[in-house]
């Protein structure tokens, strides 16, 4: 059983694998990437709350476009882009820390279109 970060702590169990070296391995390399996936969806997660709370609080006229991985695309009033880019990366770096215990650093950028 892999337990991600609290406070969401998703749960995965694993069958036995009954001295099969091969059913083994891949139990631990599942384990490990469940950990970190699962607690990195939390975060981002819990960023697009938060986001989506200031977004409502703010009177933000935003469209959540897209959300891979940790990256989130939205789209904004150009006269509204800079104020929403600082909420919405202060909100990142909130989750973070909230999950996590301590801030991490977020990039991002406004752009016309969406770039990789």
């Amino acid at each position: 059983m892999i337990r991600t970060k609290p406070p969401y702590r998703r749960i995965r169990f694993f069958e036995n694998p009954q001295n099969d070296p091969a059913v083994y391995s891949q139990i631990e390399r599942q384990s490990g990437n469940t950990y970190i996936q699962g607690t990195g969806a939390n975060i981002t997660k819990l960023s697009m709350v938060k986001m989506n709370e200031e977004r409502a609080k703010q009177n933000i006229d935003v469209k959540f476009v897209l959300q891979l991985h940790d990256a989130v695309v939205c789209e904004v009033k150009d006269e509204q882009a800079e104020q929403w880019f600082n909420i919405q990366k202060q909100c990142m770096i909130d989750a973070f820390k909230e999950v996590i215990g301590y801030p991490i650093d977020v990039d991002g950028y406004i752009a016309k279109f969406w770039k990789k």
